[in-house]
């Protein structure tokens, strides 16, 4: 004799004829000798395997709530690595373009001070007589 609890539910509890009449608890998927465990009244197993159903849906409600978390997880995890991603490919190019800025300002400086220098030259020798 079973309970009226659903098809999906793991916990069954039924009148064990062979064992005193004593009711009996068990898995569904347990059908050996010592699986599963006795009880005096009817009334305790159907509460008691009602109680358990229970705390296993609530058990498979978790696993599914957690499966879900690791793959939003997943997604953000993706996310921030594409994002790091970008952020070293900016990182790069930046590095490169002032690379470049340092390497025209060198230029810049070096031209300058060469014309500076020949001006400057220039300035001193019309200062001085000529002989």
């Amino acid at each position: 004799m079973k309970t009226d609890t659903p098809e999906t539910d793991a916990w069954e509890a039924y009148c064990d004829e062979c064992y005193y009449h004593m009711w009996r608890l068990r898995r569904k998927t347990e059908k050996g000798w010592y699986d599963g465990f006795h009880i005096h009244t009817g009334e305790e197993a159907k509460g008691l395997c009602e109680t358990l159903n229970k705390l296993e849906r609530e058990l498979n409600e978790a696993r599914e709530t957690i499966a879900t978390m690791e793959i939003r997880h997943a997604a953000v995890m993706l996310h921030t690595q594409s994002i790091v991603d970008e952020a070293n490919q900016f990182r790069d190019q930046r590095d490169r373009l002032a690379e470049a800025l340092r390497y025209i300002i060198g230029d810049s400086v070096t031209f300058l001070r060469n014309t500076a220098i020949e001006k400057a030259d220039e300035a001193l020798q019309s200062l001085t007589p000529k002989p």
